[in-house]
């Protein structure tokens, strides 16, 4: 199943979702449903022709009207999806409000500029061209091909490795010189496996050092980071308290200090960031090591102080070693290729060169389609076509990329494009980023299957094709990181520019000229003082935002009001000792924030209005909970500092720290009753600490009173009020009341899917029908209904709300019904 949104598509999915169930306001209710229910045919009939443009357009070169066309379709999208969410957000009596039935006007005019172009353009000839390739897939023969993919990375490169363990390793003579510390610069061209070899010299050589760090460089570093980086490797359980330049790199030399310790730089590009890095490493007598990697010559030999001796050049695979990859990845360890299928993989693997990055990628595509020879042929020919006679390492890499990419689904074309709102050979966590994909509405939920388990795998089919690298270092498969190579890095992030998928700045283009909507931006301003966001940069449109840099160079996070997904990555190095966030309160829309900092984190006082907010992150000490933050009503995971607090339906909270294990809730979140006997947990009447107690009626508070306890575990009161907790509306009902049919038939009529206890049909049924007698205080006490966990009252608080026009906004700060009902 395709996704909601992606970036093909722009927001046609969650577009035509809300217009379809937009509210209709009075009182031109009728009028206005039927304008929007034409809207909503218009937006349906150009997604289908986006689509279809979509498909041929990747296989391919389409005429610049119909890249032009597309590119209007998706913007429309979301400019409609904004106009959309501000007058849902809107309150009544507001100018959007009684504006949005122009801007309906306005969009339908615009929809119907689309379509005509469409015709005019004659765009329906460029479906006529013949779409070959298949959508890839990571089918059960990729899976096997991919289980043993440590060993199969080594394939070819193995006696390089000893080579390097011996060029590394001390001889055994005693010569003093071996003692001293030695720095080792890999050398190769782009794709040929340097990385690779660096991980595995990291395991083979791990045990020999009492300190080790393992970093990665890029073209544009971040000099405090990987410093920082290097310092939490060799010092875990000492965290830098000062984080400039400077400091940390006499933090690092402080510490390996008379230390037997190896480092390894990877993809090192300049010469200057080497100048600043070795400035933290001492000299000594203690046979420490260090190990570089990188493209360039000139910076090989500067990291060995120009000894042409410690420069081992890595060399391409041979083509018997280039084969035996391909046929391994394609068809697993063992096995070998079919008779049929060896001319044109022989042509395959001549054509990548020895590369292995380049063979791991057409090979795990391949791996997906079927061992019919016209198949491998047509990749074959896509690959060599475009090619120059003597091609490049890069100009390889980029064409087997765009096969892969053109290759991929819609999804996981939309989930690739997103890992570049991190900067280059930034290390990136799969739990974060699955998250991250749901929150941005590019995944869609398989039936049967939880969303967060299709994400899960969009991100193992990425690994799989070879799009994402995981990054060998840890033992710890749940502490396991990922990047992505450089050169796969800057074929997306073209992708993204190309589409206005994600606008990416840098601290060197600060001042740089936007024409277009930024739709999603992402500031990768890393360690530099001065950088600022453009100017000409409309926050209003952002429905993304990263940040990655200090603090005195954030934007204002109260600008971006329709923003979903905030991640921020923040440096502080003043004299401030506190990151403000009281703002977020402001952005209603907001799905997913993170945060990672070096400071403590100032939360606001409530944060109940985010009705929207399912993930919260904060990798660092905050410096209060919010009081209402238990009222969220869609909060699925919240992380503060070393504790992740996981929401259930049948608990309020569970609570996981850092190494895995269950701890007690924190007090000004939920106080729970303890229980000694497990029987009894349903007996128990949890009191929601806080804004939750305040909101009892005098008369339950009362009754709360009295019962407080032992007593509690065995009153009816306590069975009710847990029962009454486990979903948004719970109605306690008699199966042949006339009332509870009333009010079940409209719960219904509103799209509220509530939980219902026939009280003649449930053990101790007559107890809690007492017990809610007590509690609604001599009104009929069945039907009783209870919402967001709060007793309503009976059938006549119920009709009153609801003739009132207070019943359907309840139910929406609950969570029981969308905001779009």
């Amino acid at each position: 199943m395709e996704a909601l949104n992606c970036a093909s598509m722009g927001a046609m999915g969650s577009l035509l979702w809300k217009l379809d169930k937009l509210p209709h306001t009075a009182p031109e209710a009728e009028d206005q449903a039927q304008a929007i229910r034409q809207l909503r045919n218009g937006v349906a009939n150009i997604r289908t022709k986006l689509v279809e443009l979509s498909e041929v357009h990747e296989q391919h070169e389409s005429p610049l009207t119909a890249n032009y066309w597309m590119k209007e379709a998706r913007e429309l999208s979301y400019d409609m999806e904004d106009c959309v969410d501000q007058f849902v957000l809107a309150d009544s009596e507001s100018d959007a409000k009684v504006a949005f039935a122009d801007e309906i006007s306005g969009f339908r005019i615009r929809v119907a500029e689309v379509m005509e172009r469409y015709y005019r353009f004659k765009l329906g000839y460029v479906l006529s061209c013949p779409t070959v390739i298949n959508k890839a897939s990571a089918c059960p023969r990729l899976r096997r091909a991919s289980g043993d993919t440590n060993r199969v990375a080594l394939v070819g490169i193995e006696c390089q490795i000893n080579e390097l363990v011996g060029l590394l390793k001390p001889n055994n003579g005693g010569d003093e010189r071996e003692l001293q510390l030695k720095v080792v610069s890999i050398l190769g061209v782009e794709g040929v496996g340097k990385s690779t070899v660096a991980q595995e010299l990291w395991r083979v050589l791990g045990e020999e050092f009492e300190c080790r760090a393992f970093v990665h460089a890029a073209k544009k570093p971040n000099m405090r980071l990987i410093l920082t980086n290097i310092l939490l490797q060799i010092r875990p359980n000492h965290p830098p308290e000062v984080c400039r330049v400077p400091n940390l790199i006499q933090d690092i030399t402080n510490h390996l200090q008379d230390k037997r310790y190896c480092i390894m730089v990877d993809d090192l590009w300049a010469v200057s960031v080497w100048e600043t890095i070795s400035r933290a490493f001492p000299e000594g007598n203690c046979c420490s090591r260090i190990i570089t990697t990188t493209t360039i010559e000139d910076v090989a030999l500067a990291c060995c102080s120009y000894d042409p001796e410690h420069v081992f050049k890595m060399k391409p695979l041979s083509y018997n070693h280039s084969k035996d990859l391909l046929i391994r990845t394609v068809f697993g360890s063992g096995n070998e290729c079919p008779q049929q299928l060896h001319d044109v993989s022989d042509k395959i693997t001549r054509t990548c060169c020895g590369l292995p990055l380049a063979i791991t990628c057409i090979a795990s595509l391949l791996a997906t389609k079927p061992q019919i020879v016209h198949q491998w042929e047509y990749v074959q020919n896509l690959l060599c076509d475009s090619l120059t006679r003597n091609p490049t390492s890069v100009e390889i890499l980029k064409q087997v990329l765009n096969i892969c990419y053109t290759s991929l689904p819609h999804s996981l074309k939309t989930c690739l494009l997103y890992l570049s709102v991190y900067p280059e050979n930034y290390l990136i966590l799969k739990y974060n980023l699955v998250r991250q994909w749901v929150a941005e509405d590019f995944i869609d939920a398989m039936e049967n299957k939880d969303i967060v388990e299709v994400a899960t795998s969009y991100f193992d089919e990425l690994v799989s094709l070879g799009l994402i690298q995981r990054l060998d270092i840890s033992c710890n498969e749940k502490g396991m990181s990922y990047l992505v190579h450089p050169v796969v890095f800057e074929f997306i992030k073209c992708k993204s520019i190309e589409d206005n998928f994600i606008t990416i700045i840098d601290y060197s283009q600060s001042a740089v000229a936007l024409t277009e909507k930024i739709r999603r931006l992402s500031l990768h301003f890393g360690s530099a003082t001065y950088a600022t966001t453009p100017e000409s940069i409309e926050p209003l449109h952002v429905r993304s935002l990263s940040f990655m840099g200090l603090l005195n160079s954030m934007p204002s996070l109260v600008d971006f009001k329709l923003v979903r997904v905030i991640i921020l990555h923040v440096l502080v190095d003043n004299e401030c000792t506190s990151f403000p966030l009281t703002g977020i309160c402001q952005l209603l829309l907001l799905r997913y924030l993170q945060v990672r900092c070096n400071v403590t984190v100032e939360l606001p006082d409530k944060i109940g209005c985010l009705k929207h907010l399912e993930i919260l992150e904060i990798h660092e000490s905050v410096a209060g909970v919010p009081t209402d933050i238990d009222h969220l009503p869609i909060l699925k995971k919240l992380c503060l500092g070393r504790k992740r607090y996981c929401m259930e339906r049948d608990e309020v909270l569970k609570i996981e720290d850092s190494n895995g294990e269950y701890d007690d809730p924190i007090e000004n979140l939920v106080k729970d009753k303890e229980i000694e006997d497990p029987n009894e947990r349903d007996e128990v009447l949890k009191i929601q600490h806080g804004a939750h107690k305040d909101e009892l009626s005098s008369d339950e508070d009362e009754l709360l009173g009295k019962i407080q306890g032992d007593d509690m575990k065995k009153h009816a009161i306590g069975r009710v009020m847990k029962l009454a907790s486990k979903r948004a509306v719970v109605m306690f009902t008699l199966s042949n009341c006339c009332l509870s049919h009333t009010v079940k038939s409209l719960m219904a009529e509103l799209g509220v899917a509530a939980l219902v206890y026939d009280l003649d049909s449930v053990p101790r049924g007559k107890e809690m029908e007492r017990a809610l007698s007590k509690m609604i205080g001599g009104e009929r006490p069945i039907p009783a209904i209870f919402i967001g966990g709060r007793l309503v009252g009976g059938v006549n608080n119920v009709m009153s709300l609801h003739l009132s026009g207070k019943l359907v906004p309840m139910l929406k700060r609950a969570g029981a019904i969308s905001i779009y009902v």
